[in-house]
């Protein structure tokens, strides 16, 4: 009787076993799974699109306007070195912003030049880190933003226009896929 309830015992051990394996390795499966789409979404948010002018000028723009009120950090401009470097052309950056919860307020960073090598680079603004729980008011177009890594050049900034909420008249609503 005693060996007999020790096999059930044992039965049962083996069998709670099994199950956890099965359990962790599917944990550890849709772990991975969630990594890879977080990825893609990630390198989807980081494409930029250039598209060239008649004047040579290069205007970089993103595949897909930012919104003004993500809570997700997403590329809302670039910063611009005129300092031109050894090749003639000036240094550009993509800058990543997400607005914070207070109203004027805005956690900001730059990438790294290197497009295979997409480094977090901080950035200052007054003295002042970007990306400390404060963060840093709203950068404009024009406005002047240092890059501690790059200590002898001065970057400016050029803002994306931003999806923001459109206002509708009441003409506008009546033709629209809104009414009812």
């Amino acid at each position: 009787m005693a060996r007999q309830h020790e096999r059930k015992l044992l039965v049962a051990i083996i069998i709670i076993t099994i199950l956890l394996g099965v359990i962790a390795l599917l944990a550890y499966y849709l772990r991975v799974v969630m990594r890879v789409k977080n990825q893609a979404q990630s390198e989807e948010k980081c494409k930029v699109v250039v598209v060239s002018s008649q004047s040579h000028n290069n205007e970089v723009k993103p595949n897909k306007l930012p919104s003004y009120f993500s809570d997700e950090y997403q590329q809302i401009g670039i910063l611009t070195s005129p300092t031109e470097r050894e090749g003639g052309d000036p240094m550009i950056l993509p800058l990543f912003g997400r607005r914070i919860n207070r109203h004027d307020r805005w956690q900001y960073y730059a990438a790294s030049e290197k497009p295979q090598h997409l480094w977090r680079v901080p950035v200052h603004i007054n003295g002042r880190e970007c990306e400390e729980t404060v963060g840093c008011p709203e950068i404009q177009n024009g406005d002047t933003v240092d890059v501690p890594i790059y200590p002898n050049r001065v970057f400016v900034a050029s803002i994306y226009k931003l999806e923001a909420p459109q206002y509708l008249n009441f003409n506008q609503a009546s033709t629209s896929k809104y009414t009812r």
